[in-house]
């Protein structure tokens, strides 16, 4: 067994070319699993089958000459012509040599079998017999008479069949439609090779057909429509919103079947964004492509907390020093009030020592004898009576002294203190002058 190969390309719905080993082998016009024709180099067949059962039935009805055949193949036989017998002329004279009648082979002919070769297909003769080195050659066939020839003839003549019978349809105008919308208009005139540039990504409602070829008009609907199609972004403002987190936005953006290309994105700050965790959406401006501005809501977020953070510190700070300066005076005012008492309480004491001092040198006073007064001697001048009256008055006057003026003066100041005079003081001026004034004069002692 022979390695084989066998290989069938389709003619649409009408036929297909069987191509085998060595070529091309054989056209086959018709339906699959339906009645068909096919012809190739081993001749004409005609079948069909019956789908999904697996019954065909196929029946040759002519071969070409050029075939494998057998001795008893029928063509063969009536292709077969028998040549004339040629009789045999006398014996030439040795002298003379004369050449046997030459008869031209009939085309398609082969030289007849039997004995008429006498002995030189036995003997090896040169114009004897059916022998095998006596068969004529087979004339060439004109090149129309060839299977090949058929065979392409089939094939043009299918195909222009089958272009003149498929139906025509007037191809609509879709310039401005969306790809879905074109698509459905197209369908629907029984155009079904559609082909899209570029290709359509994503949802097929956002794609604006910008051009088409074939260009409106009557076509066959096996003709091929190519569209030339441009995203539209005009939708993108509709989709992102002002307040908008960065993120939500392009989450938004690519659930409506857009793509990073589709747009632009800068920060009011000029810096680039690398993290749209930070960022909030400004505005959206439309363009080709749009413009969606953003700000960095995170770095105010922290200089807001920062400054939060630095007043809350200064506020801790005001009410520590608050609480310390509170904290002094709470100490000094008791300081000071703990001195008033001091104060009051030695106060107190040095007046109760005064009263008491006062009451024991009263007591001491009220307990000593005073004094007997000393009599006065009284001189008197001799000039008589009347004389001695006035001169023992005036002597009286002028002479005597007293004790009255002798001593100190005792007093109690107002602070509780003892203040004393010096000897002979007449009088209590200038005593408790720094204690307040005098609070009680206790006399001369």
């Amino acid at each position: 067994m022979g390695f084989r190969f066998r290989k069938s390309i389709g003619l649409g719905k009408f036929g297909r070319i069987n191509i085998g080993r060595k070529g091309i082998s054989s056209v086959t016009l018709g339906r699959r699993g339906g009645p068909h024709v096919t012809v190739g180099k081993d001749g004409t067949s005609v079948g069909t089958s019956i789908p999904g059962t697996g019954i065909s039935y196929e029946k040759r009805i002519g071969r070409h000459s050029g075939g494998k055949s057998g001795a008893g193949n029928d063509q063969s036989a009536e292709a077969t012509q028998v040549m004339p017998a040629v009789a045999q002329p006398a014996p030439p004279d040795p002298a003379t040599r004369v050449m046997a009648p030459v008869v031209p082979p009939v085309a398609g002919s082969q030289p007849p079998s039997g004995t008429d070769g006498g002995s030189g297909n036995r003997n090896g003769g040169r114009h004897g017999g059916s022998g095998n080195a006596n068969k004529l050659k087979k004339t060439k066939k004109p090149w129309y008479k060839r299977w090949w020839v058929w065979m392409l003839t089939v094939l043009f003549v299918v195909g222009g069949a089958s272009y003149a019978l498929e139906p025509s349809a007037e191809v609509p105008n879709v310039v401005g439609m969306n790809a879905t919308e074109a698509r459905t208009a197209l369908s629907a005139k029984g155009f079904t090779k559609i082909s899209f540039d570029p290709l359509a990504a994503g949802d097929d409602s956002l794609w604006i057909v910008r051009g088409q070829t074939p260009a409106d008009g009557k076509h066959k609907t096996s003709e091929s429509v190519e569209l030339t199609i441009k995203k539209n972004l005009s939708g993108i403002p509709d989709v992102v919103q002002a307040g908008m987190t960065l993120t939500a936005a392009e989450s938004a953006l690519t659930e409506s079947g857009y793509t990073a290309d589709d747009y632009t994105i800068a920060s009011d700050d000029g810096k680039t964004v690398t993290d749209a965790s930070r960022y909030t959406v400004v505005s959206v401006t439309a363009g080709d492509p749009p413009t969606i501005r953003v700000h960095d809501s995170k770095a105010d977020e922290e200089a807001t907390a920062a400054q939060k953070t630095a007043e809350e510190a200064e506020a801790a700070a005001q009410k520590a020093a608050e609480e310390e300066a509170a904290k002094k005076a709470a100490e000094e005012e008791a300081a000071k009030q703990k001195a008033t008492e001091e104060e009051a309480a030695q106060n107190k004491a040095e007046e109760e020592a005064a009263k008491k001092a006062a009451q024991e040198q009263k007591q001491q006073s009220s307990a000593t004898p005073k004094p007997t007064p000393t009599p006065q001697k009284t001189t008197s001048s001799g000039s008589g009576s009347g004389g001695s009256d006035s001169g023992s008055g005036s002597g009286s006057s002028s002479g005597g002294s007293s004790t009255s003026d002798s001593g100190v003066l005792v007093a109690i100041c107002k602070d509780g203190t003892q203040s004393t005079s010096s000897p002979g003081a007449k009088d209590y001026r200038g005593m408790c002058s720094s204690h307040g004034g005098i609070a009680q004069k206790l006399g001369r002692r």
